[in-house]
């Protein structure tokens, strides 16, 4: 596991949200063609408050993949959806993770289209 710097390696050793949320009512995935991850995110949000009460991450990617979907979880929870709707500087994993080489900012990219499409399921679920 040699070459992760300590903030990525020590969320790949120490997962705190890792696995599927019990009582998800939003999941969403992304898929990347280039390195070939996948990357899944559930989330029990609060029809009454609209807070993100548990964030949990599946990823069949690398360290790199596995730390962005951890800090995207760690980010959510506990925060009401009205502040991380359509805000792309609101889910600001690179902070948290420090820089990354360039061909694994796709990690971060790809999180954060899990993210989206959980929020896009919970919505489509509250509609109809």
């Amino acid at each position: 596991m040699a070459g992760y710097p300590k903030n990525v390696m020590d969320r790949f050793l120490s997962p705190t949200h890792a696995g599927e949320v019990a009582g998800a009512n939003a999941v969403g995935r992304a898929v990347s063609f280039e390195c070939g991850s996948l990357v899944s995110v559930s989330l029990r949000i609060s029809d009454d408050s609209g807070r993100v009460e548990a964030a949990g991450c599946r990823t069949s990617g690398c360290g790199y993949m596995l730390a962005a979907a951890e800090a995207a979880a760690e980010y959510l929870t506990g925060r009401e959806l009205r502040s991380l709707h359509l805000a792309e500087e609101a889910l600001d994993l690179a902070a948290g993770l420090g820089p990354l080489p360039p061909e694994r900012v796709q990690c971060i990219s790809l999180a954060r289209d899990a993210v989206a499409a959980a929020f896009a399921e919970y919505r489509k679920n509250r509609v109809s």
